[in-house]
């Protein structure tokens, strides 16, 4: 099948849905679904015949009639019987407004009906023909005139879907072809078959027929607006219903009305094609509305002037042509459809509500009727549903209902930091550095500074800048006090320049004569953490001075909202500190409801620690945040555009909660090596909703929990191994708050004072957690402590130790077969250990051994130990005395 008829499928399909017929009937009209059944003025009629015929198969034309005229029919590449017909006098009129030819209405080569049409499609085919002898004409889609001089290029600019002649008026045609002159006779096609049209038209095939209504569409032709107050900035989604505007039933029609520019008045036919790209056409067709019988309805007429309202490009046309603006395009729904609306496939309207629009004020809009545009403010409200309690780690869904919010109301729109005529609901904790009080300046390509106007939205901590050349980078001066940055603070950039349209960003700061590289190459939002010195080397009283540099250069005449905040994360002096700026693009919850949702959640500063903060989602409709204390309230402020027309700031508002937490054991009793499974319960450990979280606490705990021994923290010590691997601590599920944990018993510990590990036999393990805020908002230590642990060691003893000839006798008793290693720790006057040294012992099968150790010379008292596989088993009672003793 060629493309032709490939792509116009779609619009064949609309064309039927709007032609109603009966079950098993045959015949289809266009304009059978027009209301009142009407066709007015230079309306084209697209009728066809559905017998069942195959292409390929010889079959007879079948026989149509409008009033008591033929109607001849050409069978398409669908196997379906077609033809087109219109107004003689109507065809007539809309041809004489083509200027040049192929512009306006043009229907083409207009010929007699009879010998004069014949004599064309005698010279395309190579045929004599007696084909138009009841039609009064026939419009044909080339130049050239009638008769042998009919041909060049295309000038009918109606017809643009047409079906292509099944081959060429080959098989089961009523149009002869001689030979090879196939290509030349489908260049007739599509044709229009004009009548001298009365009141009333019938068509009629074998028993059906379709009764239409030839005449005006006065009180019938509909304007209709999407609703009768609107806030500043919104779409006015205009459509209007009428029969006459339905020119080509095949395609969809377009209208270009000019009712604010230098040419008001002017009515263009598809002035722009697809992506409102020039067609070229530029001819006024509204000298001809008279002669078409459209008189007062279709004159669109729109009041500029007053400023309320303003005519915008879009994906349907520009809003100028040739320099001439004040241009408002409709375009037909669908083919053949009759409504013609003012919004485009991303339903962008060409009409719009100007920004600065003041309240109470109107305009109007006609077209048939009038209708009036209201511009007014509505009273918002705001509310954070956190439910009583809010703990950390959980959802709080925030609700905006605001009528100016919803500017278009055919979209489900968003709240867009990067949109500067959005008013963006905001928290902000602490003192972050913000635009809101910072000097910024717009600079060119070769560094030069451009004139901007630069507004600081106070609430939202945002900058407006409409610059008045393009823009390839903004410098911020914070001007704010900076220096020192406590060490134990997280600095971070919280950026976005989406609405300079760059792809990426390279950040820098510079202070206290250094300059530190923050981003390079990064996309046109985002949170990267700051260096410390990056500030701390600013002057006192001064901040550092952030250069924010576009891949792409931002357009002129356009306001840009961005954002720059520094962040600071951490504790300083004891105190949790969350200095940040938090801005929800709510989304609306669907089209034309006024209301937007989405939801805000926090982890409390004390259990991030010292964890990156780059995971933070700042900006966006499920944002997250960091609260320094639970207890605290968090509030949610928009600045709301008020019924009585002044900017005012609303606000929700909603409390963290923080909770006491629990550290427990599985069991009662452990043996050493045993694992010992450790559950730790507190709500503030949950970040997320969504996610199960992780602490990672190190062997011996410490910051988190603490390993205790016989209430002693375990000291590391050289020769004293840690405890088993990390201590890893796993949420049991997303929201829980409880988390487990697991570690084995070691077989000895080290306290920090013996020198030497000591057996855990029979001692007892305890865990600590330092909850940085309970459920009192302060401090607290959560312990827990197991029982003893069961004797497990080897039933070892060191049964005497003296000093003897040849150094230090040990006996020893314990299993036969036993083999060790007995450690001397020789110790001077002052307690300090002097030196270690050690023999093999072998227990025999009498389960006693004997070892002697060389001590040297030196020293003033000795501890012996037994080890095995580097665990101190058993000790001697001592330390012992060398004062007066003898050494070889």
């Amino acid at each position: 099948m060629p493309w032709a008829a490939i792509a116009l499928a779609a619009a064949l399909a609309a064309a039927l849905a709007a032609a109603p017929a009966a079950a098993g009937a045959e015949l289809w009209v266009s304009a059978a679904g027009a209301p009142g059944g009407v066709i007015a003025g230079a309306q084209v009629v697209h009728v066809f015949v559905d017998d069942g015929a195959e292409l390929s198969e010889p079959a007879g034309e079948p026989s149509v009639t409008v009033g008591s005229r033929e109607l001849r029919m050409v069978q398409g590449t669908d196997a379906r019987w077609h033809a087109h017909f219109a107004g003689l006098r109507a065809a007539a009129a809309a041809d004489a407004t083509a200027s040049p030819p192929g512009t306006g209405l043009d229907f083409g080569t207009l010929c007699a009906g009879g010998a004069e049409a014949d004599a064309v499609l005698a010279a395309a085919t190579g045929a004599a023909q007696d084909y138009f002898g009841e039609a009064a004409g026939v419009a044909f889609p080339l130049g050239g005139g009638c008769g042998g001089g009919y041909g060049g290029p295309r000038e009918m600019a109606v017809l643009r879907g047409e079906r292509t002649a099944g081959t060429a008026f080959g098989v089961g045609q009523s149009i002869p072809v001689v030979g090879s002159a196939r290509e030349a006779a489908a260049l007739v096609w599509p044709f229009i078959q004009l009548y001298d049209l009365g009141s009333s038209v019938t068509i009629r095939h074998g028993p059906e027929s379709v009764e239409l209504e030839y005449g005006t569409t006065d009180g019938i032709a509909a304007l209709r607006l999407d609703r009768e107050v609107y806030p500043p900035g919104a779409d006015v989604h205009l459509e209007i219903s009428d029969a006459w505007l339905n020119v080509d039933p095949t395609d969809e029609d377009s209208w270009t009305w000019d009712v604010g520019g230098e040419g008001e008045g002017r009515v263009i036919y598809r002035a722009f094609g697809l992506h409102a790209s020039p067609t070229g056409n530029t001819a006024d067709v509204s000298p001809s509305f008279g002669a078409l019988g459209c008189e007062d309805t279709c004159s669109l007429q729109i009041d500029l002037a007053g400023g309320a309202l303003e005519a915008v490009g879009n994906g349907n046309g520009a809003a100028s042509l040739g320099g001439d603006g004040g241009l408002v395009t409709l375009v037909e729904t669908g083919p053949n459809t009759g409504v013609f609306a003012s919004y485009d496939s991303a339903n962008s309207s060409s009409l719009k509500v100007s920004a600065g629009a003041p309240r109470g004020t109107a305009a109007t809009v006609s077209y048939s009727s009038a209708k009036s545009v209201s511009i007014a403010h509505g009273d918002a409200s705001l509310d954070v549903g956190a439910g009583g309690q809010w703990p950390s780690g959980t959802r709080a869904g925030v609700t905006l209902s605001d009528t100016d919010a919803n500017r278009n109301s055919r979209q489900r729109e968003t709240l867009d930091v990067s949109d500067a005529q959005a008013s963006i609901p905001t928290i902000i904790t602490g003192s972050p550095l913000t635009l809101a009080g910072a000097r910024i300046t717009a600079l060119g390509a070769g560094g030069e500074r451009v004139a901007a106007a630069v507004e600081a939205d106070a609430l939202s901590a945002r900058a407006i800048i409409t610059p008045e050349a393009p823009v390839s980078a903004i410098s911020v001066d914070y001007g704010a006090a900076a220096a020192p940055v406590p060490p134990t603070l997280n600095l971070l950039l919280n950026y976005d320049l989406r609405s300079t349209g760059s792809p990426s960003v390279d950040a820098t700061l510079s202070g206290g004569g250094s300059t530190h590289e923050i981003a390079s190459g990064a996309p046109p939002r985002g949170l990267v953490g700051i260096p410390r010195e990056a500030l701390a080397g600013a002057a006192p009283g001064r901040g550092g001075t952030l250069l924010l540099s576009l891949s792409s250069p931002a357009p002129a005449g356009s306001p840009l909202a961005i954002v720059a905040d520094v962040f600071a994360f951490g504790v300083d002096g004891g105190r949790a500190v969350a200095s940040q700026v938090v801005r929800l693009e709510l989304e609306e919850t669907g089209a034309d409801t006024g209301t937007f949702a989405g939801s805000i959640e926090y982890s409390l500063a004390g259990a991030r620690g010292a964890s990156a903060y780059a995971d933070l989602a700042t900006i966006g409709d499920r944002a997250t945040m960091v609260a320094a204390d639970g207890g605290e309230d968090v509030t949610l402020t928009y600045g709301d555009l008020a019924a009585d027309g002044s900017r005012r700031p609303v606000s929700g508002t909603a409390s963290t909660a923080s909770h006491t937490g629990t550290v427990s054991f599985d069991r009662d009793e452990y043996g050493t090596s045993d694992t010992v499974t450790v559950t730790l319960r507190d709500a503030d450990l949950n970040t997320s909703p969504d996610t199960a979280e992780s602490y990672r606490v190190g062997p011996l705990g410490g910051g988190l929990l603490v390993l205790t021994i016989n209430g002693v923290q375990w000291a590391e010590r050289p020769g004293c191994p840690a405890p088993g691997p990390d201590l890893s601590l796993l949420e049991t599920g997303p929201s829980t708050g409880v988390f487990v944990g697991q570690l084995r018993v070691p077989a000895q510990w080290c306290d920090g004072v013996s020198p030497v590990p000591q057996p855990t036999a029979r001692a007892k393990i305890g865990i600590t957690y330092a909850d940085r805020t309970d459920a009192r908002g302060t401090g607290g230590i959560a312990a827990t402590e197991a029982p003893r642990t069961a004797g497990k060691s080897l039933p070892l003893a060191i049964s005497d130790a003296r000093p003897a000839a040849g150094g230090l006798a040990v006996a020893l008793t314990g299993p036969p077969g036993t083999a060790l290693e007995v450690i001397a720790q020789v110790y001077g006057k002052d307690g300090a250990v002097e030196r270690i040294v050690s023999a093999a012992a072998h227990i025999g099968g009498g389960g006693t051994a004997r070892a002697v150790l060389p001590l040297g010379d030196g020293g003033d008292s000795v501890r012996v130990f037994a080890w095995r596989d580097g665990l101190a088993l058993a000790e001697a009672h001592g330390p012992l005395s060398l004062r007066g003793a003898s050494h070889p």
